[in-house]
């Protein structure tokens, strides 16, 4: 069984690499919307198992992924949409890396709102 394992997660990973590969601007922004809206769940999953200390990879993709989103914004052509998405991202960043410790649970279901919202424009 394990071997199956190790083979569906390779054929996963190589279809991510495909459709990345051929994916124009527009694609890879629904792409890695797609990303942190699965490691929102992950997290979600994890919190409500009381796996507090097993997030920290699905919080450091997170923020690799808000990171690159804030690197790729063109504040040249359209600034003030930049700039709120700028505004946005950065706050999903830290509703997800938990700064406030306490409303963990709830803060990943805001930023999970907020990024839907976001991906249904």
């Amino acid at each position: 069984m394990h071997k199956f394992a190790i083979a569906h997660q390779n054929y996963q990973d190589s279809g991510k690499k495909a459709r990345v590969m051929g994916a124009n601007a527009h694609q890879l922004i629904v792409i890695l919307f797609e990303e942190l809206l699965n490691l929102m769940d992950e997290i979600s999953i994890k919190l409500n198992k009381d796996e507090n200390a097993r997030i920290h990879r699905e919080q450091s993709s997170v923020a690799g992924i808000l990171d690159s989103l804030i690197d790729g914004l063109d504040e040249t052509r359209s600034s003030s949409i930049a700039s709120s998405l700028h505004l946005i991202y950065r706050q999903l960043k830290a509703l997800i890396v938990f700064e406030d410790q306490e409303n963990r649970l709830e803060n990943i279901g805001a930023a999970k709102e907020i990024l839907s919202e976001i991906a249904s424009a």
